[in-house]
């Protein structure tokens, strides 16, 4: 798979274009972690993912607010350290530097 044992942070993926490349992303065998800024729908595109058979995280997260960026990236560093690497990056989706 295209993106096998990569992590994808996808913001704004409670609907529409976000939700749509969130899961062609976990298609390709990406470790998605959707984010919105209301949570309720990033849980409902990862109940979606899962549903599709794929590997998924959810989290609140507004991109104007600094405290939840660096809390996200935190959690994405971690997963960088345990082995994923990093998806490319389109339109609304975000791919995180581990360094």
């Amino acid at each position: 798979m295209l993106l096998e044992n990569r992590i994808a942070l996808v913001t704004a993926a409670g609907s529409g274009i976000g939700q749509a490349g969130a899961r062609i992303m976990a298609r390709n065998g990406a470790m998605v972690v959707v984010t919105d800024r209301d949570g309720d729908r990033a849980d409902e595109t990862a109940e979606i993912i899962r549903a599709e058979g794929g590997r998924c995280e959810s989290a609140c997260l507004d991109v104007t607010a600094d405290e939840d960026i660096a809390k996200i990236m935190a959690e994405i560093e971690q997963k960088v350290r345990q082995g994923l690497g990093l998806a490319p990056a389109a339109a609304n989706l975000s791919v995180v530097d581990g360094g």
